[in-house]
């Protein structure tokens, strides 16, 4: 019956072999991203959706500004910020029950593939392949400490074992709670390797925050308060046991040179500087920002792709006060009762997970970055919680 009910689910599946498609586009078709969104588009088409209410409304503001803050900077029509407003469209505008149920199916399945990637990339370490050291040799580089294993990069590489970490969590915290205990210890190991991964990729933000989002999920799920003390307790002891060994591999993470957060002369790490050239560019334009796309200002000014080093700044400079609020206004929709996250630990599960993407990209910009498969993740996840406040009278899991 579980194979049968597995195959019930095969697009799903598909759908989310697309989705990493972006993960790993050195193996993969890099478009089978997009055909995600193309996907989406016909389920609103096909399940009857109507306007998100109150939630649409904000969305339709945020993409306004968006188009506003843009066409009025640079006056061009980039396929970027085009991109940008399709994602919020298809992922916040729409809405009814059958249609929730796509997205949160499509959402716990992709799930495993956060797990699939912390050991995949686990073994490309073992057998020395690096698909980073790839790509410096190709532009005449033919050295580096970081590894992104069979992925395009260490921060995605790293990102997305955060999320595994939390995904696993959520299994030993459900076996456990379900009496079986063995299959619950067994995920001990698997969250050791895809953490040993995450540190092989050198993001400490990521390293911190998703042991921290584990521990929110474990209190979010629990309804008993002894059962959770003891949790955390092992939790945190388990921590503290693994966290020598993970650290005795980390040289990438505990130096960060030749990577993204190196250190100048002056002392100041290159993340640091590019979280100050948002500062300056929000106070350029504080109310409707500098337009999406764009970094620096006056006559250094410019429009594609750039490292801006977090989602949130890039937000209040790109869109200023008002997308900034407008964002944080539809993110807040996210946020659940705490009786409703115990009645359903998927939702509990969810909203660790959007703990864990708010926090994690202050340091890795993604929020407005459409081409970054997290950044579709992370307004799915917004719309599947949402969602869930309206139709979780209905709702069976």
């Amino acid at each position: 019956m579980k194979y049968i009910k597995l195959f019930s689910n095969y697009r799903e599946i598909l759908l989310s072999i697309c989705l990493f498609a972006n993960l790993y586009s050195y193996t993969l078709p890099a478009q089978l991203y997009y055909m995600v969104w193309i996907v989406f588009v016909f389920a609103i088409v096909k399940m009857k959706t109507y306007m998100a209410g109150e939630r649409a409304k904000l969305t339709l503001m945020l993409i306004g500004i968006i188009i506003f803050s843009t066409i009025i900077n640079t006056a061009v029509l980039d396929a970027r910020w085009v991109m940008m407003c399709i994602i919020l469209y298809i992922t916040l505008c729409k809405t009814s029950y059958k249609f929730y149920k796509f997205k949160e199916r499509f959402l716990f399945f992709s799930l495993f593939g956060y797990i699939i990637t912390g050991l995949l990339n686990n073994y490309a370490h073992m057998v020395n392949i690096n698909y980073q050291l790839k790509h410096w040799l190709y532009i005449g580089q033919d050295f580096t400490l970081s590894f992104s294993g069979f992925t395009n990069n260490p921060m995605w590489l790293s990102a997305a074992c955060g999320i595994g970490v939390i995904f696993l969590s959520y299994w030993m915290n459900r076996l456990w709670n379900n009496k079986k205990r063995i299959m619950a210890l067994l995920m001990l190991p698997l969250i050791f390797l895809t953490l040993q991964t995450l540190v092989w990729g050198a993001s400490r933000s990521a390293l911190g925050i998703s042991i921290g989002a584990s521990v929110l999920l474990i209190f979010l799920s629990n309804k008993k308060i002894i059962r959770t003390f003891v949790m955390l307790c092992s939790f945190a002891l388990l921590a503290c046991i693994a966290t020598p060994i993970l650290m005795a591999d980390s040289e990438k993470m505990q130096s960060k040179k030749g990577g993204m957060e190196f250190v100048d002369e002056d002392g100041e790490t290159s993340r640091t500087q590019l979280w100050n050239m948002r500062i300056k560019e929000f106070e350029s334009s504080p109310l409707w920002g500098i337009g999406f796309g764009v970094t620096g200002i006056d006559d250094e000014a410019k429009t594609g792709r750039a490292e801006t080093g977090s989602g949130w700044l890039t937000v209040l400079s790109q869109t200023g006060i008002i997308g900034f609020v407008l964002s944080i206004l539809i993110v807040f929709r996210a946020i659940l009762p705490l009786r409703l996250l115990r009645d359903n630990t998927r939702m509990a599960l969810y909203s660790a997970i959007l703990a864990y993407l708010c926090l994690h990209t202050m340091f890795e910009a993604y929020l407005f970055q459409s081409g970054w498969y997290l950044c579709f993740v992370f307004w799915l996840t917004v719309s599947v919680l949402d969602d869930y406040r309206k139709f979780y009278k209905c709702d069976i899991v």
